[in-house]
């Protein structure tokens, strides 16, 4: 299968999350945006996205498209779940793993933090 990760390359993290959140939303409504032409990044819960986020998801839904030689909206299941899949797959890459030196960095921090007492300590 080709993947879509290269077309993120350039992206930092939270751009390249931000384009895989529209390109989720096409994915799975792309009948109804076609069917009504509504604007895929037009979404009340976030502000409409940069144009560099506008602009690889574009390119994403077009590479996408040409690789299956169809639409999105004419995706039949097994094609969409292969797709969605995918995009899940390239999103959870997206950060790092902690180091084991950054989890015991982290663990000895939170061991030297004095958190305060639950319940009656008279």
């Amino acid at each position: 299968m080709k993947t879509i990760h290269n077309l993120l390359s350039n992206l930092n993290i939270s751009d390249a999350r931000s384009a895989l959140y529209y390109l989720s939303r096409y994915l799975k409504q792309a009948p109804y945006y076609e069917k009504y032409e509504k604007d895929i990044f037009d979404d009340a819960q976030r502000s409409y996205p940069n144009e560099s986020i506008r602009s690889v998801t574009l390119a994403l839904i077009k590479f996408i498209e040409q690789t299956e030689q169809t639409p999105i909206a004419k995706f039949d299941d097994a094609t969409y779940i292969r797709w969605s899949d995918h995009v899940e797959e390239v999103e959870s890459g997206l950060d790092p793993e902690a180091s084991l030196a950054e989890i015991e960095q982290a663990t000895a921090f939170a061991n030297t933090m004095n958190l305060p007492s639950v319940g009656n300590d008279s």
